[in-house]
């Protein structure tokens, strides 16, 4: 900025973040919040999951019984339920990217018009705004907004399904395994 042909000896600078310290406490806010809503969905995922596993290899025993009666190994009838639960979960991941990626170009665009209609009311409430750099940077606004989905999300996403099935299956699993086949096999 020195190096223009300015004459800095008539204007007066001065240091202003107070725009950009508000923006980065309202993003850690929403970083929190997001946190925290991420831990609960995945404990619950976790928890709903875990339910209807066990509820689906209760209904399987008999299957398992003989399974591990003609020989399969314990590691292999768990390789199988999580190859089945693999199979059901890609598809739904890829359901699951396709949805999220409109509601979050949704969900960006309303949070931008309630954004800019609280600035439009904070700033008629104000009355007449000067002309200076400050005025005209606090009576600007965004347009539009464009949300995409990063692939190192869904990376993400999908490295945490995997998580949270391999740990399904394991609770799920490991009630029916330490019965012996016989006890798996007899009828209810």
């Amino acid at each position: 900025a020195q190096k223009l042909p300015v004459d800095w000896n008539n204007y007066q600078i001065t240091r202003n973040d107070q725009y950009t310290s508000s923006l980065l406490n309202a993003a850690r806010g929403v970083r929190s919040m997001m946190r925290s809503a991420l831990i609960g969905v995945t404990i619950s995922a976790v928890i709903v999951l875990s339910l209807m596993l066990l509820l689906w290899m209760n209904d399987r025993r008999q299957e398992m019984g003989v399974l591990v009666s003609l020989g399969i190994g314990k590691p292999s009838l768990i390789a199988q339920y999580l190859t089945e639960m693999i199979l059901i979960g890609l598809p739904s991941l890829v359901f699951g990217w396709l949805c999220a990626r409109g509601m979050a170009q949704w969900l960006g665009t309303s949070a931008l018009r309630s954004v800019n209609a609280s600035a439009a009311k904070e700033l008629s409430s104000m009355g007449q705004v000067g002309g200076d750099l400050e005025s005209n940077m606090s009576v600007r606004t965004l347009d539009s907004l464009t949300v995409s989905i990063d692939t190192t999300a869904v990376l993400y996403v999908s490295l945490g399904l995997l998580a949270v099935m391999l740990v399904c299956v394991a609770i799920s699993c490991i009630p029916m395994l330490r019965k012996s086949p016989r006890s798996l096999s007899e009828l209810r």
